[in-house]
């Protein structure tokens, strides 16, 4: 049988906080958030800009060259 991605999500469930046409996509590789939804942080910049990440790898790469701050997490319990 078909191995089921863990972090994945409905759409339908996930809490998407970026805007505007990139807004399913991480901000640093481009994936598909509610495919790795649970694995997702975001955070906003020094421009007030808001990022949502695939995962804390990304989140730590963007912070190598972006302040970031009101760091978030998804809760897996609840989503």
């Amino acid at each position: 049988h078909k191995h089921r991605n863990y972090r994945a999500v409905p759409v339908s469930k996930a809490t998407l906080v970026k805007t505007g046409s990139e807004k399913m996509y991480c901000s640093v590789c481009g994936m598909t958030l509610p495919m790795f939804y649970k694995t997702n942080h975001s955070a906003t910049d020094e421009n007030g800009v808001v990022k949502q990440y695939c995962s804390i790898h990304c989140l730590v790469e963007d912070a190598l060259s972006h302040k970031l701050e009101d760091m978030k997490v998804v809760d897996n319990t609840t989503l």
